[in-house]
């Protein structure tokens, strides 16, 4: 819980800083005078977020896509998220088949990445 506050209270001096006093103000507001509301929205963030990653594969930020959230995880997983980066637009997140899916078969992606051995994957998941 206490680095859920010291990573709001970053973003509030990094968005001042920034000179975007309307979002450090909603920062601040979820933290300030009671954290309760800074905790569910990091709650939410990590749980439903996405880490966007560039054309690398490294991480550029993390957001929130709301019908891709409910995908359900798989460790053999048919579909893998991507991001279509634009310049002047928010990151896009694409699911694309990495196998055939047939209609009424569930799409899954994993939540992790899948070259990591299972005993680490299973760990990472139940954190």
């Amino acid at each position: 819980e206490e680095s859920y506050l010291s990573i709001m209270g970053q973003c509030h001096v990094f968005l001042c800083a920034m000179g975007d006093s309307a979002t450090a103000k909603m920062a601040h507001d979820l933290i300030h005078p009671d954290p309760t509301p800074g905790y569910q929205f990091m709650s939410r963030l990590s749980m439903n977020g996405f880490t966007i990653s560039n054309s690398e594969q490294l991480p550029i930020g993390h957001g929130v896509y709301c019908g891709s959230s409910m995908i359900n995880h798989s460790c053999r997983p048919n579909a893998v998220p991507t991001f279509w980066l634009r310049p002047s637009a928010p990151p896009m997140l694409q699911i694309t088949a990495c196998q055939s899916v047939n209609a009424g078969e569930e799409v899954t992606i994993s939540y992790c990445d899948v070259s990591t051995p299972m005993c680490m994957r299973r760990g990472m998941l139940w954190k």
